[in-house]
């Protein structure tokens, strides 16, 4: 029933699947790269490189 009407908006279909897509990698994403600040950017001898850590998370 639902896919009868969906079928006459493919376009907005497919962005959706793109932007789910996004999102999802954005979520798995963005928590690795706090992980990645916080080892390798606050870890003892990591003076300099907390800077290359930000910058690696932006």
């Amino acid at each position: 029933m639902v896919w009868r009407h969906a079928a006459n908006y493919p376009r907005q279909i497919a962005f959706a699947g793109l932007a789910l897509m996004t999102t999802s990698a954005a979520t798995i994403g963005i928590p690795y790269g706090f992980k990645r600040v916080i080892d390798r950017g606050f870890g003892p001898g990591a003076s300099g490189s907390v800077g290359n850590s930000f910058h690696y998370l932006l």
